[in-house]
């Protein structure tokens, strides 16, 4: 939704509602082109952060 200023007085503002398709996939990125794609990458990044910090704090105790 954008905000499109019609007036001078700042309470006159109307919303616009760019149609934008709730099904539609497309992410616009080169590497990761889906919605699902991106989920997986940030989980994996996630786990992996997660034991690379619990590997470091076995490894210096």
């Amino acid at each position: 939704m954008y905000r499109v200023r019609t007036g001078c007085s700042p309470t006159s503002f109307r919303w616009e509602n760019k149609s934008v398709n709730p099904d539609d996939s497309d992410t616009g990125l080169p590497l990761l082109r889906t919605w699902r794609g991106i989920y997986i990458f940030v989980l994996v990044v996630f786990v992996l952060t997660v034991a690379s910090l619990t590997a470091l704090t076995f490894g210096y105790r």
